[in-house]
């Protein structure tokens, strides 16, 4: 803006040649620049993950590479690190451009190969090679080395001053370690979650007769087993799959019949199979809303915090804070702020945007004076009252308590359900067991009676032959006995 002022200020003088015009000119434009703008306090980015290989059960040819990002990816969330830089850097001046104060940012990812390798390409986009730190003496250089007896002469010449070559930042990714992670991947640590979305897709996992001629296209360009191409409900992973493909230099059927087709499953993602996808995310609010509930929670207090801070005039440490995940929490945060009315897959590398601002032109200390800007892809955005918000924020998600009571109480049912059912087992068998012994009881009974009887008919004939052979008495026939 500036340099535009004072090229047009230039072009007044040499075209005028008033001194009056240009003196009335100097004050409109001074008149302009006292109006400045308003104060960014925070911000918040989720962006989904870049462009990643798929699982084995979409394509074959990505067993090795599954879930890591292509370099289609790492370049797509490279370039979102440059306009986060850009906007938050050099334009709003939110954060300084080297990672000087360490507690102003903080970098979150879901616990995934592509999101961390997301999250890694992001930050070098956002602290660019030149601006990481440097050892302040030659002392420093000599003793920042592993604690062993090696010779790291050559090591200690390559990086010269820089704590990394290149003179890299190095900054910390956290994720949640293992545990269920409510906040980035709630659909799969909560196993109510999961169990709603099985019952949602029901039976549209089958596969749609109607594309079948695209189906048959796809096996035959991009050298795909039938088997691989599950459905349309995987549109979207495909469409990612097929520029891997392509990228890769994979067996294909023609460059442009391969470019028409991931046109083709785009088109399917966003449309048709969406379609199939409607009541999960966006006709049943109870998922969007459960999925979406820790991450928008968090928002709100971070919100909350640093407006209140700089309400009472306290500084705030923590500036801006980076989500990376998949589209499942993206797509339902769109979902309850009515920022996606055309129901659009979130496709890779999509930017959210939540930030907090100051009425800098009001003196007054008030609520009224602070609003929230949200920007989704430079596509949507709003501009909304602060206080408005954070209450749409509490009526469209659960609190962090009867989240956690809903996935407690469906684990503590299936503990149950699993605890009966061992009962119920028990006492069957139990019973079964009974039967059997008293059954096997009765057979032997039956058994030793015919035996019995069939031993006294024998004897009584072997008796019989003895008193005709050897004229035994009459009273020794009860020698059997």
């Amino acid at each position: 803006y500036q340099r535009r002022v004072h090229g047009e200020q230039y072009q007044v003088e040499d075209f005028m040649g008033s001194k009056t015009n240009i003196v009335v000119i100097a004050i409109f434009f001074l008149m302009l620049s006292s109006i400045s703008a308003d104060d960014l306090l925070f911000a918040v980015a989720y962006s989904k993950e870049g462009i990643y290989y798929p699982k084995p059960e979409v394509l074959d040819w990505a067993k090795g590479k599954a879930l890591h990002l292509t370099s289609g990816g790492i370049r797509q969330q490279y370039i979102l690190g440059r306009e986060l830089r850009k906007r938050y850097m050099d334009d709003l001046k939110l954060l300084e451009d080297k990672y000087a104060h360490k507690d102003q940012i903080l970098i979150r990812s879901a616990a995934s190969k592509q999101a961390i390798s997301s999250a890694y390409a992001q930050l070098s986009g956002l602290y660019l090679a030149g601006s990481g730190e440097l050892l302040q003496s030659t002392a420093q250089q000599n003793i920042a080395v592993p604690p062993n007896t090696a010779d790291y002469s050559e090591w200690k010449k390559e990086l010269e001053s820089a704590a990394l070559n290149f003179t890299i930042q190095a900054v910390p990714i956290l994720e949640n370690g293992g545990l269920p992670d409510y906040v980035l991947n709630a659909s799969e640590a909560c196993e109510g979650i999961k169990n709603m979305v099985s019952y949602a897709i029901g039976d549209k996992w089958e596969q749609n007769s109607a594309f079948k001629t695209f189906y048959e296209r796809l096996e035959k360009a991009f050298n795909l087993p039938v088997e691989s191409v599950k459905n349309v409900i995987y549109a979207g992973e495909l469409r990612d799959a097929l520029i891997c493909s392509l990228a890769d230099g994979a067996p294909v059927g023609g460059e442009e019949e391969a470019l028409k087709l991931i046109s083709e499953t785009l088109d399917i993602a966003q449309n048709r199979t969406y379609d199939f996808l409607v009541d999960l995310k966006y006709e049943d609010r109870n998922v969007s809303r459960l999925i979406s509930t820790h991450f928008l929670n968090q928002v709100k207090a971070m919100l909350e915090t640093s407006q209140n801070n700089h309400l009472k005039g306290y500084p705030n440490k923590l500036k801006f804070a980076s989500f990376i995940g998949g589209e499942g929490v993206l797509e339902s945060v769109l979902q309850n702020l009515d920022l996606n009315q055309d129901k659009k897959h979130a496709r890779s590398a999509s930017l959210l945007l939540i930030e907090l601002y100051k009425d800098s032109n009001s003196n007054e200390k008030s609520l009224n004076d602070y609003y929230v800007k949200v920007l989704y892809n430079k596509d949507v955005d709003a501009k909304l009252n602060y206080t408005l918000f954070i209450e749409g924020i509490k009526q469209v998600v659960y609190s962090s308590e009867k989240f956690d009571s809903f996935c407690a109480s469906y684990k503590k049912s299936e503990e149950s359900s699993n605890v009966n059912w061992v009962l119920i087992g028990i006492i069957a068998g139990s019973i079964i067991g009974v039967l059997l012994i008293g059954g096997l009881i009765f057979y032997l009974v039956l058994k030793c009676k015919s035996s019995s009887s069939t031993d006294e008919a024998e004897e009584e004939a072997v008796l019989a032959q003895l008193k005709g052979q050897l004229g035994v008495k009459e009273q020794y026939s009860s020698l059997h006995h």
